[in-house]
């Protein structure tokens, strides 16, 4: 496992998150609690801040994905159009935005940052190793099947019946099938979009999961209403798509409260030990637990289920590897199960199996 982790926390995986935030919120109804979240892109982080939340510890092993999210939070005092731009969002003078914002950042926040100006200056929202991975898919491998008019047409059809006409008579060709069959098979996303660390408890193929779902979310789902699809089709949101922190009401409750936000720098476990029994409302766990062996998930979610307070929530995502509260936890935590799966049925980020709910007695 040291190898993994020393290879998760060096790199930028995510300069976005990849689960849906409004689920998350729908899940954990944030307002007025005090939250336990997984950094990440930060996105989501942000977003339960801006739903209301009281208190988030933010935690990641990952120094880049901190400085990513601390940037994210500090910057969102800036006018909501040098934001954008700071960003990557929109085109403009990132570097010049960053240079008046960055002694507002931790010394290790500012250090990377200041150690990787290509970043900011190409497009931070772009940076991930993953949105690296979506940029060659749609800028090179996509093209080879469907021109620009056919994927534009998506975000166009507004009912079910139109999305699976389409579907079935324009979209779904044979070279469609087989392009992602192995553009999205373990071994490419292993070597260009994650990491082999990331599927080291998968077991199966995994291209034919992920091309049901995408089917899923193009027919059954609103493209138009999908940032996640419109960033994989188009490298963009469409307006009144982005994330939550992004919107201008959004990042004013940011900038209000953004010392509501405490960054960690560890692991969940590590970070939960010197967390007071009973004293947190509820955990954006992202999909860490398919990463870890199944007798690391059950001590996380004992600590879980020591620091939350009874009637709190646990969020997370299975997007490979099927992890859920074990028998052990029985009488600690309570699976919400009709909750989690309409909020996965109606999961925008689609790509995931399933995603888990489960609730603190």
């Amino acid at each position: 496992m040291s190898d993994a982790r020393d290879v998760l926390a060096t790199r930028l995986s995510y300069a976005q998150c990849w689960e849906d935030g409004e689920r998350v919120i729908d899940a954990l109804d944030p307002a007025g609690k005090t939250l336990c979240s997984i950094a990440s892109g930060g996105d989501n982080t942000l977003g339960l801040l801006a739903a209301g939340a009281e208190r988030i510890i933010a935690l990641d092993l990952s120094i880049p994905q901190l400085a990513v999210t601390e940037l994210k939070l500090k910057a969102s005092v800036m006018d909501p159009s040098e934001y954008r731009v700071l960003l990557g969002v929109d085109p403009g003078d990132s570097l010049a935005l960053y240079a008046r914002i960055r002694t507002d950042l931790s010394a290790s926040s500012r250090g990377w940052l200041d150690a990787h100006p290509e970043l900011l200056e190409a497009s931070l929202v772009r940076a991930g190793r993953f949105e690296s991975y979506l940029n060659l898919f749609r800028t090179r491998i996509l093209p080879l099947v469907h021109g620009r008019r056919a994927i534009g047409k998506w975000f166009e059809l507004d009912t079910r019946e139109g999305r699976a006409e389409y579907y079935r008579e324009t979209w779904n060709r044979r070279r469609w099938r087989a392009m992602f069959r192995v553009f999205f098979s373990q071994r490419v996303l292993a070597a260009r979009g994650r990491s082999p660390e990331h599927f080291r408890y998968v077991d199966g193929p995994v291209s034919e999961a992920f091309l049901a779902r995408t089917q899923h979310a193009l027919v059954d789902l609103e493209p138009a209403q999908n940032p996640y699809l419109q960033w994989m089709l188009l490298g963009r949101w469409l307006p009144g798509s982005e994330p939550r922190y992004l919107s201008e009401d959004g990042q004013a409750v940011i900038a209000e409260r953004r010392d509501a936000v405490e960054l960690i720098e560890a692991p969940l476990g590590v970070a939960l030990e010197s967390v007071e029994d009973g004293s947190l409302d509820g955990f954006n766990l992202s999909n860490v637990f398919e990463y870890l062996p199944e007798d690391i998930v059950l001590e996380l979610l004992r600590e879980a289920a020591r620091t939350g307070r009874p009637g709190s929530r646990l969020a997370y995502f299975n997007l490979l590897v099927p992890r859920s509260r074990p028998d052990e936890l029985a009488d600690r935590l309570q699976p919400l199960t009709e909750l989690a799966e309409r909020l996965h049925r109606e999961d925008r980020a689609f790509v995931y199996s399933a995603m888990r709910v489960e609730e603190v007695r």
